[in-house]
C-alpha cells in the first residue's frame, strides 16, 4: 500500500508535479548524480520541461517543488529495493532538502529564482542502482494530454512485465479519478479512450526497446469500450484510422445537436460530444438512439 499525505492546506501531487520531479532528475543524471544539493534555477527546470520561462510558469515549478518537499509518502511493504523485496518506509519525502531564493543574476541585471534541492536517501539510492527505472522523459512530454501521461506511466511499468492488459472505460475512469457523471454513456467513454489511444499509440516505452500499442475494442457484453495496450518491437503506425463524415452540412449539424440536446440535455457539458456525433452518425442512427434513450426512461 501507498499513502500519499498532503501538507496542511496544500495540494496534492499531480501529473505537472511529476513532470517537475522528472525534470529534476535529468538535470540530476547530466550532472552524474551528485550526493550532495543541488542547486540550480527555476528557468533550468522550465527549459527541460520545454516550457517559456514566464512567471506564471516559474510560479508553478515553485508550487510543484514545495510539493515534492511538503508531501509525505509511506510505502507500506511497497518499496521496492535492490533485494527486489518490498520494504515499509512511512513519512518520507521525495525532497529531503528545498530551499528557494530569488537573485540578480550576474551582467543580466534580472531577477531569477535559484534553488537548493536533494532527493530523500531511499529515492536516491534506488536510482543510484536502477531499481527506479528511468521515464522516457522526451516521450512523456510530447504527450498532450494529462490523463493519457498518467496512463503511460501505469502501462510502461506493467507492459515491462506483460505482453498485454486491458481496462474497460468504466474502470479507467474511476481509476483516473474522474467525474463519472461526465461519462455515464458508454459513447462518452469511448471518446475518453479514443483520446489515450491517440496520445499513446506508438510512443517509445522506457523499460525497453519497445513501443506501446493501444487498440479501442468494444466489450464482449457490448456494455463499454476497453483500451487494450501492447507492445511492439518496432514503431506501429500513428495514423488511425479516421472515421468518414457523414453529415458536412454545418447546419445541419446544428440541428441534430438541438435535435439531441431537446431529447437529452446537457447542452454546456457535452456541446464538443454533440457535434461529433453529428459529424460522424447519420440523422436515423441519431434519431434511433433517442428513441432507445427515451424507452429506457420509461421503465
Amino acid at each position: 500500500m501507498i499513502e500519499v499525505i498532503p501538507a496542511q492546506d496544500a495540494k496534492s501531487y499531480t501529473t505537472k508535479t511529476y513532470d517537475v520531479f522528472l525534470a529534476l532528475i535529468a538535470i540530476w543524471r547530466e550532472r552524474n548524480m551528485p550526493k550532495e544539493p543541488m542547486e540550480l534555477f527555476l528557468s533550468d527546470i522550465a527549459k527541460k520541461l520545454d516550457v517559456k520561462p514566464s512567471g506564471k510558469a516559474l510560479n508553478s515549478i515553485l508550487e510543484e517543488l514545495r510539493c515534492l518537499e511538503e508531501t509525505k509518502i509511506s510505502w507500506v511493504f511497497a518499496f521496492q529495493t535492490q533485494s527486489n523485496t518490498e520494504e515499509t518506509y512511512k513519512g518520507q519525502r521525495v525532497l529531503s532538502l528545498f530551499h528557494y531564493n530569488k537573485i540578480k543574476e550576474r551582467g543580466k541585471g534580472t531577477i531569477s529564482g535559484k534553488c537548493i534541492v536533494q532527493f530523500s536517501d531511499h529515492i536516491m539510492q534506488n536510482i543510484f542502482n536502477s531499481v527506479t527505472i528511468p521515464v522516457n522523459f522526451s516521450a512523456r512530454k510530447a504527450i498532450k494530454s494529462e490523463v493519457a501521461k498518467a496512463w503511460y506511466n501505469r502501462m510502461d511499468s506493467v507492459l515491462a512485465k506483460f505482453d498485454k492488459f486491458e481496462k474497460t472505460g468504466a474502470s479507467l475512469v474511476a481509476e483516473s479519478n474522474l467525474k463519472t457523471s461526465r461519462y455515464t454513456y458508454k459513447s462518452q467513454r469511448k471518446v475518453l479512450l479514443e483520446t489515450i489511444q491517440k496520445n499513446l499509440h506508438g510512443v517509445p516505452l522506457s523499460s525497453m526497446n519497445a513501443y506501446m500499442c493501444v487498440d479501442v475494442v468494444e466489450t464482449t457484453n457490448k456494455q463499454d469500450w476497453k483500451c487494450v495496450f501492447s507492445k511492439r518491437a518496432t514503431q506501429p503506425s500513428s495514423k488511425l484510422k479516421r472515421q468518414a463524415v457523414v453529415n458536412a452540412d454545418p447546419s445541419h449539424r446544428e440541428y441534430l445537436v438541438d435535435l439531441i440536446c431537446e431529447a437529452v440535455g446537457g447542452r454546456q457539458q457535452n456541446q464538443r460530444f454533440y457535434h461529433k456525433l453529428a459529424l460522424y452518425c447519420s440523422e436515423d442512427l441519431i434519431r434511433r438512439a433517442i428513441a432507445e434513450h427515451k424507452e429506457m426512461l420509461a421503465l
